[in-house]
């Protein structure tokens, strides 16, 4: 009677410290397991001249991942593969490199996903399929398309990464209107079975995403194009280091075309030192 009355007790003592002083943790580690959401992506708006071609518009690239656990063949054998087709033609002395930092990554400990490379096309990303890598894995990234190249670079700015990774824009109108071209991200959360996959009678919430806006500027692209390649040729001429030149409609004072010297290009910003991105026109 000593014993069971002792294990009853324990039994008891047990119940009440898994139901009631452990069990607001384990409900909602419990509605973890089977609640499942995620952020969905606001497209960001595009900035037009006005003619209402684009100037900055959204695009599609990947972002390469390793499933380290699923990964099959040596690190070194892969980064081999991968690392020539992560560097442009002009970027063949640094192969050496790439595939070092690849290898890197591939023989890291402790984690389960880790990113190879940001912003790869889409003729690259059919390159490494064909290679039928196991573990190699793609996720879509939304990019930023500048068609006019370097052309109004200033009065445009970029599209990059801020500290948590996310896009954000910076200098010109992609700065100063960053919020309104983000647009704001919707969210989908729902009850998911063990692997992952949605269970059709389960609760779900979403919460749509809302795009950002659309910019229609009063520039002109064949007078921008023109102011350019005249300044240019007035640089070149008189051996000067640097030029400006801007038009505007002296009635409205609306600004039809905008250009400095030197200039980058906003859709390859990372390769450009950050001199070249304050607009000299205004500053």
């Amino acid at each position: 009677s000593i014993f069971i009355f002792i294990g009853f007790t324990v039994v008891i003592a047990r119940l009440f410290y898994w139901q009631i002083y452990k069990g607001k943790e384990l409900s909602i580690a419990a509605r973890n397991q089977y609640k499942s959401g995620y952020e969905i992506s606001a497209s960001r708006g595009e900035i037009l001249a006005s003619d209402g071609t684009w100037l900055a518009a959204s695009g599609q690239t990947w972002l390469i991942y390793a499933a380290l656990p699923d990964i099959s063949d040596k690190p070194d054998k892969i980064a081999e593969k991968l690392a020539p087709l992560f560097v442009s033609d002009t970027e063949k002395d640094i192969q050496i490199t790439e595939i070092q930092r690849v290898r890197s990554l591939l023989e890291k400990k402790g984690v389960v996903w880790i990113p190879l490379k940001s912003r790869v096309d889409d003729e690259t990303k059919k390159k490494i399929e064909d290679f039928d890598i196991k573990g190699i894995g793609f996720e879509v990234e939304e990019s930023r398309v500048y068609p006019e190249g370097s052309s109004a670079a200033h009065l445009l700015g970029f599209v990059g990464k801020n500290k948590d990774g996310a896009n954000e824009g910076y200098f010109g109108l992609e700065g100063y209107y960053d919020v309104a071209l983000s647009g704001k991200p919707g969210f989908l959360q729902r009850d998911s079975d063990a692997t992952g996959n949605p269970i059709v009678l389960g609760e779900s919430r979403e919460i749509s995403a809302i795009s950002g806006v659309d910019f229609v500027t009063n520039i002109d692209k064949r007078v921008q194009l023109t102011l350019e390649k005249k300044l240019a040729e007035g640089i070149e001429k008189y051996g000067a280091s640097s030029g400006t030149g801007v038009v505007m409609n002296p009635q409205s004072g609306a600004v039809i075309a905008m250009s400095s010297f030197p200039s980058y290009e906003p859709g390859k910003y990372w390769e450009y030192g950050d001199k070249y991105f304050n607009n000299p026109a205004i500053f």
